[in-house]
């Protein structure tokens, strides 16, 4: 039973790809989802494992990020606005508002 289900797994993705691309050649997938046809070489092979994973876990994952860069980026998003309004303050005189 575990490989029927594993092959479910498997190929509910593959099916939905193959019908949402049907029968377009790869020049033509390349072009439309602006991608060079090398990029899609490389994909289609890893389409139904990680296509799997994707639906096996629901599409979402937490993304670890450390406490240390979330703060880094807090006060360089401070940094810019201080100096954004001093800038803005300072530029007044030059374009008359």
């Amino acid at each position: 039973m575990k490989n029927a289900e594993t092959m479910t797994r498997v190929s509910k993705p593959v099916w939905r790809w193959k019908r949402q691309w049907g029968n377009r050649t790869l020049s033509e997938l390349a072009a439309e989802n602006c991608v060079h046809p090398s990029i899609i070489l490389l994909w289609k092979p890893d389409l139904p494992d990680a296509a799997a994973k994707i639906f096996e876990r629901g599409g979402t994952t937490a993304l670890a990020v450390d406490e240390y860069t979330v703060l880094s980026l807090h006060a360089k998003i401070g940094e810019l606005a201080i100096s954004n309004e001093f800038l803005s303050r300072k530029i007044k005189p030059w374009i008359g508002r």
